[in-house]
């Protein structure tokens, strides 16, 4: 594995730190090893043939994807900015780092180093942001692993071909699979204000994906925006704000007895959050076959809950002889009001 640092400068407001640049080779390669091994068994990062910390690192990454015939991308819409990335090249995988990531992880373990100076509860909030972006980099390496267990997949290459509902709706479940795999495998984190701040992140950001998903469907009713672009965003939002879920799911997944019984659907009202208890339990299930997966029907329960989030937005997708069709009735919806802050103590079971 090779690391490779393009990062000129932390730019104007960090710039004092652009100190740690010139170490930051050395010093993220050491990273990446703990990481791995982080945890029994280790990540397997066969075929891992290069990590990129970038300067800017959508150009970059964009550049490289079309230096390989890739079709340039990189999530970005109002909950989620994306800033790393998983690339499959001919010569194996190469991963993609904004230098945001290299640079938390150098400047908070240099104030680590200088604890005397700080203050504790500064110091503390520091040593949690920077693991928070460890665990990051510790992510993509499952990623990596994931795609690797992939490989042994044969159904995996057309699974998705077809222009239906379901190849649809399984695309969008197998997405929601492998960011749950990713953070289940990647958390090493278990601090009571961290999983606090998690759960306020996704209820903020669910509640903007359903407030979107409104607005769009409205643009839809009144010739704003055409059908395409309405069900191409329709998608993606319900995708990033299940993806949001899985987040919390795989980073919670050890508390998960703890937690399950405490997220009651009416406890929050939501057009996304209800879906949580049951969307958690079929992935723990799908996780204990994981990776010997037969065929892309291990996707369907996910799928279906998928189907049922869109609907719930009265958008009704079907199968026609024509093609995939969405009916859509001319309706203004809009986004369910928050009435509580948090669903969940955040007090932890005493073994965590």
């Amino acid at each position: 594995m090779q690391v490779i640092v393009t990062v000129k400068t932390f730019g104007d407001e960090m710039a004092q730190y652009d100190f740690l640049i010139p170490s930051m080779k050395e010093v993220m390669k050491n990273v990446i090893d703990q990481l791995i091994t982080l945890e029994e068994p280790p990540i397997n990062v066969e075929n891992l043939v290069v990590v990129h910390f970038t300067d800017d690192y959508r150009q970059e990454l964009f550049s490289f994807q079309e230096s390989i015939g890739h079709h340039a991308f990189a999530t970005r819409n109002k909950i989620a900015d994306g800033h790393a990335q998983v690339v499959s090249a001919d010569d194996g995988f190469h991963v993609f780092f904004s230098k945001l990531i290299p640079m938390s992880i150098m400047i908070g373990q240099l104030c680590e180093n200088n604890e005397g100076k700080l203050d504790v509860e500064l110091l503390n909030k520091m040593k949690l942001e920077k693991n928070r972006y460890l665990r990051m980099l510790r992510h993509e390496l499952a990623h990596v692993e994931d795609e690797n267990n992939q490989k042994n997949w044969p159904w995996l290459k057309n699974a998705f071909d077809e222009r239906n509902l379901m190849s649809v709706l399984r695309y969008d479940a197998y997405r929601l699979w492998e960011e749950y795999y990713a953070c289940r495998r990647s958390n090493f984190i278990y601090n009571v204000e961290g999983m606090a701040e998690e759960i306020v992140s996704l209820l903020s950001n669910l509640e903007i994906a359903e407030k979107e998903v409104c607005d769009l469907r409205w643009k839809y009713n009144t010739q704003m925006i055409d059908l395409n672009d309405f069900v191409k965003l329709l998608h993606e939002y319900v995708r990033s704000a299940f993806i949001y879920c899985c987040y919390f799911m795989g980073h919670a997944d050890r508390m998960y007895e703890y937690i399950v019984d405490q997220l009651k659907p009416e406890l929050y009202p939501s057009r996304f959050y209800s879906y949580i208890p049951r969307m958690w339990a079929v992935l723990r299930s799908m996780a204990d076959s994981y990776p010997v997966w037969d065929d892309v029907a291990i996707c369907n329960e996910l799928a279906e809950i998928v189907l049922n989030a869109i609907k719930g937005f009265e958008v009704y997708p079907e199968d026609t002889a024509e093609g995939l069709y969405y009916n859509i009735p001319p309706k203004r919806l809009k986004a369910k009001e928050r009435k509580l802050k948090t669903p969940i103590r955040s007090e932890p079971p005493c073994s965590i």
